[in-house]
């Protein structure tokens, strides 16, 4: 189960932002987590490394409404595998996508998180989309696949 570590605030000072194995901590969900896990900012100050205060993941799961606690529990019920194809998504070494209804929020904008169905490898996020969210068009593609077997 998700533990974070343990941090005072998550208003977290630039001289605690960084643990002795060079960690940096989101100020989101309290990883300690690699400096690469986190994106550059586009403005930067001095005296700051000029990263984010959220990681990367924490930035996606803002984008669709869960928090990174919801999406590790979701990721934990699907066994750490991608919803659809079952691989292991962490030992394929597939980036993780966090599939949700496209008619349910405006496009481009922030998901209201109940939308969210599960997390995919990005070939099966990317079938969906390409599919247009339309099980029509998958049924078509199933029924292509069957038809067109080679006779051996």
């Amino acid at each position: 189960m998700f533990t974070p570590p343990q941090v005072k605030s998550r208003m977290i000072p630039m001289t605690e932002r960084y643990n002795e194995r060079g960690e940096r901590v989101c100020s989101k969900c309290l990883r300690w987590l690699l400096p690469t896990e986190f994106h550059k900012r586009a403005k930067q100050t001095p005296g700051d490394d000029g990263l984010r205060s959220m990681c990367n993941r924490c930035v996606i799961c803002w984008r669709y409404g869960i928090t990174y606690q919801q999406f590790a529990e979701l990721l934990e019920a699907q066994g750490g595998a991608c919803a659809i194809c079952r691989k292991d998504i962490c030992a394929s070494g597939r980036e993780l996508s966090i599939d949700h209804d496209h008619s349910c929020c405006p496009q481009g904008g922030r998901s209201c998180g109940k939308c969210v169905r599960g997390i995919l490898c990005q070939p099966c996020n990317g079938m969906l989309g390409y599919a247009q969210d339309d099980p029509e068009i998958l049924k078509a593609g199933i029924n292509y696949l069957l038809s067109h077997r080679p006779q051996h």
